[in-house]
């Protein structure tokens, strides 16, 4: 179910990244994060942060999920899972 949920969420960024409007799938996107695969969560982490300023209501809802999701692992863990999310982002 994990590998089906990444090659989807691969062709979602593929599509987004040669320019095709992929916001209608935000929340099914978003929805993908709940997962152990960091692979996975660093792909809905880009999808996240290019379409966070179109639909600003809609991130807020997924980073709080982010946060949880990876407070689920421990403090240390979720500090060091935060610190590659954000060494990663883009200015």
């Amino acid at each position: 179910m994990q590998d089906k949920r990444k090659d989807a969420v691969k062709k979602v960024i593929a599509a987004m990244t040669v320019g095709k409007d992929v916001s209608s799938l935000f929340t099914d996107v978003v929805n993908c994060m709940q997962t152990e695969n960091l692979e996975l969560k660093k792909l809905v982490y880009l999808y996240l942060i290019n379409y966070a300023k179109s639909q600003p209501d809609l991130a807020i809802l997924a980073v709080n999920t982010f946060v949880k999701v990876n407070k689920q692992g421990g403090t240390l863990k979720y500090n060091q899972k935060t610190q590659s999310y954000t060494k990663k982002s883009p200015e």
